[in-house]
This record gives structure tokens, sequence and C-alpha cells, in this order.
């Protein structure tokens, strides 16, 4: 069994329950989607290493990374959406790839440092409604 997980973690599978990945429904992007203005899928795997999730519920759908506003991925809202556009991101809070976004322009370079903020955000609110209701 332990050498069946080696071989699977080594291929690149999930096969822990808190893998970052989980959070994550990303679209193939450029080049495998003709329609794509970035490389969503390489960007997501990017983006999946350098969140820190610790505190954050492992949830799926939590973030949406679209390589461009038809959203095949995931046609449901996420809490974080990033949708490519001119091969940059746009930024979309609790919407889907059809949203106004709140900030355009981003570089796949700065995605994590605000996605890691918007999630601490989020969940520092999620904790603050649950203190006052409880």
């Amino acid at each position: 069994c332990n050498r069946v997980l080696s071989v699977a973690e080594k291929s690149g599978l999930i096969i822990k329950h808190n893998d970052p990945r989980l959070v994550i429904d990303a679209c193939p992007g450029q080049p495998g989607c003709s329609s794509g203005e970035v490389h969503a899928m390489d960007d997501a795997e990017t983006l999946a290493k350098q969140l820190d999730l610790s505190g954050t519920p492992i949830t799926p759908g939590l973030i949406h990374v679209s390589g461009c506003a038809k959203g095949c991925a995931r046609r449901l809202a996420s809490p974080v959406t990033l949708v490519g556009n001119g091969g940059l991101y746009d930024f979309i809070l609790n919407g889907t790839t059809e949203a106004r976004p709140s900030k355009t322009g981003i570089a796949s370079t700065d995605l994590a440092s605000r996605v890691q903020n918007t999630l601490r955000d989020l969940t520092h609110n999620d904790t603050q409604g649950a203190a006052k209701s409880g």
C-alpha cells in the first residue's frame, strides 16, 4: 500500500486529504483550449503550491481558475474566481466568470498573494460571524 501511494504521489496524483489542489477548479487554458487567454492549469498548479491553507477548510470549488470568461471548469459561483483576460487575470469575489471583477490585470506571479489575503479575510469574517451568532 505504501509503495502504491509513493508511486501515485511521485506521479502527481492527489493522495492527501489536505492537498491544496482539492480547492481549485481549473480549465486547461492555453494551449489546450483555443479560447484560453492564460495558462490556467499551470497557473492553478503553481497557485496550489504557494497557498497556505492552514485554518482554511478544504472545500472543493473554493477557487476557480478559468482560462477565459466562458468558465467551462465551473458554472457555479466560487468565493474566488480568476478569469484569464489578455494574458492576465481578472479577480472576482463570490461570483462566476460572468460577474464584474473587483480587480483586473493581475499577473500570474501575483495570484498567490492576492488569493492568500482574500482567503485570510474570508476565514476571518466567517470566524467573526460565527462568534457573533454563538
